[in-house]
């Protein structure tokens, strides 16, 4: 029998709780109800004497005074175990027969929370990748990009005050990665916080080994660039794979496609030799072996395939003086601005440091050239023009403000999230929902459990047990799952995403922290209220326990009203994405396949451009063909002029005459580019946002000048970027020798055979 432990009628004082603890913790169980109750006893009695306070004092000196070796806890075996130690051991015998039991309970229990764990579980691999971007370098914390920001150009950004979520988007226009080529050993002449710089420049290009020849995506960088990141070499020396200016390094995906299973290292690529313009300031750049007008490079290394959380994709790595740039602009700051730069720290310098002598490098190095800008645009001597700035290289996965090789979104990152946590949630409710309405059935279970013996908190504990064991059944099925759906994924998250429990300890941390966390939500309630029951009056049968109906109303309310919502998310974003895809762009890229050219000389690409049109003219599997400067509906130069009095950007297509017939782009007023009509290599043709901005000093025909060109047509507006911005002003002028890619329009139905 329990002692009584509760004060007397109307008694307000209690004697302090870590004291009973105490006692409980080191008191023999033979003598722990006595020797409690003597001193609850005496501090009731001292409190109406001395008061609350004092008693409390007192209290807590007695149970001090406990210890003593006749009241310490002996070897358990002296005293008798009592039924209910002995109904601990058997825990998980009981849970198993008890689901065993209630097998359809037990199902729909299992496979509700293994969805929503296996859900969660795909959500984590999700955002544990994004949040893992490039930390995989071991100096990935004192390693930067390096960006400019054209701050002349600042009141003309699309959105000044940007609010969380446009921040979060990255809307800004200004700014850019792009720099100059000698940026990098200038910065590491100047600044002494800087270790070591490198610069990256991707590009494509014809790769032959004599047998069979592909267009590769290739990257020209510094020597250093092993031993600034912690990319894994196969074979090679990280300090001389890149030594030699006729050596290229490639990873395992491009030795196994040119080379099968052979030793790659020591044979030879060939590229097509680069013909740039001549240099007003020549640079000697060592020269390879060279075949008919080919370059023969040697393998000197191979790499690993870059990590799928790597924000710097390689698949072929030339020394950065094979760059086509380089002999023409390797010493030129004000021009040419193609390379990305990034820098090292070393080790006790700051980023804040950094920024403070990258505007003195500006200040030193570029305050003649921002003269000149403020001269041509009229600006006042304080505007500030430009300014560098940093971006740590685990954070450049995020940053949306520049064109980068693999840019994500926070927000995606907690959408998921939440999602998952409501999925979870719902789950769980399910779970405390089934419980209690299957509570009736172990009413007498209960009560005889306690008439043997048992506490009410290890009853609990027992009922507990039970939701763990369920929801480790649950964790095996949702492993299962997320195996299954794993592949389904991948491919709508555009990842490599896998199940590694062993070698991801992150993985299995968070499944165990799920397992625990939904066995504590989910089994916590039914087992406080299960083990409340009165044996007494269960046993009888003249009580009957039932949930409270505000409790199983809300659990029902709160259920539907998170599913309601997840499937009205899911119809909106079916919806927004359906929108998207029906959205009239303003042209016709249906039946349209594009090409690349991979030429680098003007002559060469009007050559293709006329060889393609002949070939296209024979065969009627194909309608007409034409070229631009860019891939359908975007525009690759921007050019800043002044309309109105306002300075204004307007993207620039450079295109054939074959460019509005191939994409259907309606001409609404005057007429189209022609070949064959001289003067138009100086005329455009502008959109309606731009013949909008020009206003009544548009005419067509007669030169314009604000563009210092003829207009002599005016197309309709049409999307050339991102939909959620707005049409921008456009000219489109006839630049056939400046065609980098083809669209090819194919007859309906055709393009198998084409």
């Amino acid at each position: 029998m329990e002692p009584n432990l509760s004060p007397p009628e109307n008694a307000k004082p209690t004697p302090p709780r870590w004291a009973d603890r105490l006692l409980e913790s080191f008191c023999a169980p033979h003598l722990r109800e006595e020797v409690q109750g003597d001193l609850h006893e005496r501090f009731y009695k001292r409190a109406k004497i001395v008061g609350e306070q004092r008693a409390r004092w007192c209290y807590a000196r007695e149970v001090l005074g406990f210890l003593r070796p006749f009241a310490l806890k002996r070897n358990s075996k002296l005293y008798p175990k009592t039924n209910a130690n002995a109904m601990l051991r058997n825990y998980l015998t009981l849970a198993r027969r008890n689901l065993w039991r209630n097998k359809v309970y037990a199902s729909i229990n299992v496979f509700g929370l293994a969805t929503g764990i296996a859900f969660c579980l795909l959500i984590f691999l999700f955002v544990q990748d994004e949040l893992s971007f490039d930390r995989f370098h071991a100096n990935a914390d004192r390693i930067y990009r390096i960006h400019l920001t054209d701050l002349s150009e600042a009141p003309y950004r699309d959105d000044q005050k940007m609010g969380f979520f446009n921040a979060l988007k990255g809307r800004q226009v200004n700014k850019m990665v792009s720099m100059p080529l000698p940026l990098g050993p200038l910065l590491q002449a100047d600044i002494p916080e800087v270790r070591q710089s490198l610069r990256y420049h991707a590009g494509t290009t014809v790769i032959s080994n004599g047998s069979q020849a592909f267009h590769e995506d290739v990257q020209y960088v510094d020597r250093n660039f092993f031993q600034l990141f912690s990319f894994k070499l196969k074979q090679g020396a990280r300090e001389t794979v890149l030594a030699d200016p006729s050596g290229v390094v490639i990873t395992e995906r491009i030795a196994k496609k040119y080379f099968g299973n052979e030793n790659p290292v020591g044979k030879t690529l060939r590229v097509p030799q680069a013909t740039p313009p001549v240099s007003r300031t020549p640079i000697t750049v060592p020269e390879g072996p060279k075949q008919a007008g080919q370059q023969v490079f040697t393998i000197t290394g191979v790499a690993e395939n870059a990590p799928g959380n790597s924000s710097l994709p390689f698949d072929i790595l030339f020394p950065f003086q094979n760059d086509p740039l380089y002999p023409e602009y390797g010493n030129e700051l004000f021009n040419a601005y193609a390379v990305t730069t990034f820098v090292e720290l070393r080790e006790n310098a700051s980023p804040a440091t950094l920024r403070r002598q990258l505007a003195r490098f500006v200040e030193k190095r570029l305050s003649k050239h921002h003269s000149e800008i403020r001269k041509r645009k009229k600006l006042a001597a304080s505007v500030p023009v430009s300014e560098m700035g940093i971006t740590k290289l685990t954070d450049t996965h995020f940053d949306a403000t520049v064109p980068w090789p693999k840019v994500g979104n926070p927000l995606y990152a907690y959408i998921l999230s939440g999602i998952a946590g409501l999925i979870l949630f719902i789950a769980c409710i399910n779970y405390v929902s089934l419980a209690l309405t299957n509570a009736a059935a172990r009413t007498q279970e209960i009560g005889m459990r306690k008439v043997m013996g048992a506490g009410r908190w290890q009853l609990a504990r027992q009922l507990w047990a039970e939701a763990q064991l369920l929801v480790g059944l649950a964790v095996v099925v949702a492993l299962a799952l997320a195996n299954g759906f794993l592949p389904a994924f991948n491919y709508f998250t555009d990842k490599q995403l896998d199940f590694h429990l062993i070698r991801q300890p992150g993985l299995m941390g968070a499944l165990l922290a799920i397992a625990l966390l939904v066995g504590l939500l989910a089994g916590s309630y039914p087992a406080i209220f299960l083990s409340r029951f009165q044996p007494v009056a269960v046993l009888k049968g003249n009580r009957t326990y039932r949930v409270s109906p505000w409790l199983s109303r809300g659990l029902g309310l709160v259920q539907y009203a998170l599913c309601l919502f997840l499937v009205t998310s899911a119809v909106i974003m079916y919806r927004q994405m359906d929108f998207i895809s029906r959205q009239e762009l303003g042209f016709d890229q249906q039946q349209v396949v594009t090409l690349s050219t991979y030429a680098s000389g003007e002559d060469t690409r009007i050559r293709l451009l006329e060889r393609l049109r002949n070939y296209v003219a024979t065969n009627p599997d194909f309608l007409r063909v034409s070229g631009s400067n860019g891939s359908i509906g975007s525009a690759s130069v921007t050019y800043f002029y002044r309309i109105s009095g306002a300075d204004t950007w307007v993207s620039v297509f450079e295109v054939d005459d074959n460019y509005l017939a191939t994409l259907n782009i309606p001409l609404l007023r005057g007429r189209n580019l022609s070949a064959s009509i001289r003067s138009d290599t100086n005329a455009v043709l502008v959109n309606e946002t731009l013949a909008a901005k020009l206003g009544d000093s548009l005419t067509l025909g007669q030169l314009s000048g604000s563009l210092k060109q003829t207009v002599v047509g005016v197309v309709k507006d049409h999307h050339f970027a991102s939909l959620e911005s707005k049409i921008a002003p456009m000219l489109i002028r006839l630049r056939p020798e400046n065609l980098s890619t083809f669209l090819i329009k194919i007859r309906p139905g055709r393009i198998p055979e084409a």
